[in-house]
């Protein structure tokens, strides 16, 4: 019976090469966290409160990957940080991140739904207005004189 996950040492004469996962993630991560914010400025200065909080949720979510391809570099279990404390912190946070994405994505398409619906509206209220403003008013002006 062979087992598939060894949790002991390394077999011997097995090197780990670093993967290109160890290398690319982290790079793009930065790269991306630093693309995001110029969105978040922009959305803090409108005070967009729910878009915000997506791109600071997407950026503590690029610094998790990132962090974890540089703690876990290889596949040697012999040499490898065990994670603990880490791994412990990063599953109650991104538990959180998951109902904040939630919450926020649900905020934003409040806020979509109601600038629609305004625009709708307001189309619909000038219409009335205008109709009203040249019959109805004009028609009570001479019935009252």
């Amino acid at each position: 019976m062979t087992t598939i996950i060894s949790t002991g040492p390394d077999p011997p004469g097995v090197n780990y090469p670093v993967s290109a996962n160890a290398i690319t993630l982290p790079i793009f991560s930065i790269i991306f966290i630093l693309l995001l914010i110029v969105p978040f400025r922009l959305l803090y200065r409108v005070s967009n409160i729910a878009a915000c909080s997506l791109v600071i949720i997407n950026i503590i979510s690029l610094i998790f990957v990132a962090m974890n391809a540089l703690l876990w570099p290889t596949d040697s279990l012999a040499s490898r940080f065990s994670g603990n404390i880490v791994c412990d912190i990063q599953v109650l946070l991104r538990q959180a991140l998951y109902t904040a994405m939630t919450s926020t994505t649900c905020c934003i398409s409040l806020f979509l739904a109601r600038a629609s619906d305004e625009k709708k509206k307001s189309g619909k209220r000038l219409c009335f207005l205008f109709y009203d403003s040249d019959f109805t008013s004009s028609a009570a002006l001479h019935n009252t004189n």
